[in-house]
């Protein structure tokens, strides 16, 4: 077989080795020596180039007076989210953050902020800027109402002791915790509706292809209804009066079970079972479970949808 390498060649190719090994030792001793971390140049780089696509950045903040005459605060959206807490303080505050990049400030997005006839307005709008999250503080002195609109923002409220709480929204998602309000009103399109330690006295929930999840609350006279979502409901208490709806949707029901109620099922071809209860077939798909005393009416519909009675 016919050596192709001389064995010079060998040799000079065994030296040039020896020296860029030698070469990458000495450096790295060098790096080490200078405390050398390469996070440092990823930094400087998102510095200089804006390479920050996984954090959102400050875009500033605003106050307004919050007069004791108001009654209403509504708040109009595009797709920019939303989220509401109250503070120990006396006047509203926002702020917010946003993925964009580039100069962006609050003014930018904040389109309008005012009182007029008891209304206090703020109106968001992105102005063609993109992954835009509003926060709103609201002191916890203001006990009246809150009318959110929205597109496809989401909307989160956060605590707070109101007469009335109105959101309405396209395909954004609606998220209530720790919320105590006389009547609630809540309808959006596409996405979900979450809550969870919520007490009133009136509560309505409509989605059409989202899902419905309530968690550890008292609805009081409720209203529910989905197409194809589904239904899950951790109830404490109930009012005299439930009404539960779903085409295709399934929907599971929990009960406190110091609660007596009586509740009727009516399905054209989903089915009804229960851990602890035993339904009773009445007549043309409809079916009864009953709990306790059986003092408040729960009214139950489905198309296809299954119904889980805990």
């Amino acid at each position: 077989m016919k050596n192709f390498m001389s064995r010079k060649m060998k040799i000079f190719l065994s030296v040039l080795a020896i020296i860029s090994l030698a070469s990458y030792v000495s450096a790295a001793i060098v790096l080490y020596n200078s405390d050398f971390k390469i996070s440092n140049y990823i930094n400087k780089w998102n510095d200089d180039f804006n390479f920050n696509w996984h954090n959102y950045k400050n875009i500033g903040s605003l106050e307004k007076e919050l007069s004791s005459d108001i009654k209403t605060i509504d708040i109009t959206t595009s797709s920019v989210d939303v989220k509401i807490q109250f503070y120990d303080g006396n006047v509203i505050k926002i702020d917010g953050t946003s993925y964009t990049l580039g100069d962006i400030t609050i003014s930018n997005i904040v389109s309008d902020i005012s009182s007029l006839n008891n209304t206090f307005r703020v109106n968001l709008n992105t102005n063609g800027y993109n992954d835009i999250n509003i926060n709103i503080y609201i002191p916890l002195t203001y006990k009246n109402n809150i009318k959110i609109n929205s597109i496809s923002g989401d909307c989160e409220i956060t605590g707070g002791d109101l007469e009335n709480v109105t959101i309405n929204s396209n395909s954004g998602e609606i998220q209530l915790k720790n919320l105590t309000s006389k009547t609630l009103k809540l309808q959006t399109t596409s996405n979900d509706i979450d809550l969870s330690d919520i007490k009133s006295l009136d509560s309505t929930l409509n989605t059409t292809s989202g899902d419905i999840k309530v968690s550890v609350s008292s609805l009081g006279e409720l209203s529910s209804s989905t197409s194809s979502g589904e239904t899950e409901l951790y109830l404490n208490n109930l009012g005299n009066k439930s009404t539960i709806s779903s085409t295709s949707g399934e929907i599971d029901l929990y009960i406190n079970e110091s609660i007596g109620y009586a509740l009727i099922f009516n399905t054209s071809s989903g089915n009804i079972d229960s851990d602890r209860l035993t339904p009773n077939f009445l007549n043309n798909n409809n079916y009864s479970v009953t709990n306790g005393d059986g003092s408040k009416k729960v009214d139950v519909k489905t198309t296809s949808g299954e119904l889980y009675v805990r």
